[in-house]
């Protein structure tokens, strides 16, 4: 396949019919080996019940987006952002697009929805593994620089420039 020049991308909400495949992407160790949620295994029912919680709170903390291949048109990946604290981060899902640009063209199309909750540079961050090499260059892209600081479970802190 081609360069990130030759795909079109879109975020929008996840979908039902997207649960299927979000889940078949939460258990393959190698989209997943660098997220702590890495050694989860989960039940249809588990992953179908936490996405109905998420969508049927009260107040959203967290606000997450299929990322979807225009053409031809298929779900690839997730994003999302956390309007209380800032965290942004994202899953490609789809291993054949790997190292064509998407993550970095999903991360700056988050970074525009970041506006809409009016989450300044200063608030946005991410948690990425120090051996993450694709994830660290796709955020570098964006703009965001590793502070070195400790994150969760052996992850480190990025920041927006």
């Amino acid at each position: 396949m081609g360069t990130s020049a030759e795909y079109q991308i879109e975020l929008r909400g996840v979908a039902g019919s997207d649960l299927a495949l979000i889940l078949a992407w939460r258990s393959d160790r190698e989209i997943m080996q660098y997220l702590p949620s890495a050694s989860e295994k989960l039940t249809w029912e588990e992953h179908e019940e936490y996405w109905r919680k998420a969508y049927h709170r009260d107040w959203m903390i967290d606000q997450v987006f299929g990322c979807y291949l225009l053409a031809p048109h298929r779900s690839i990946g997730i994003v999302h952002i956390i309007p209380g604290t800032g965290e942004v981060g994202i899953i490609i899902g789809a291993k054949s697009l790997w190292g064509k640009g998407i993550a970095t063209k999903a991360l700056t199309l988050m970074l525009e929805k970041a506006k809409e909750y009016a989450l300044t540079k200063e608030k946005v961050w991410a948690a990425i593994h120090p051996e993450n090499i694709a994830s660290q260059k796709a955020f570098t892209k964006v703009g965001f620089v590793n502070t070195h600081e400790p994150g969760r479970n052996g992850q480190e802190r990025w920041k927006l420039k």
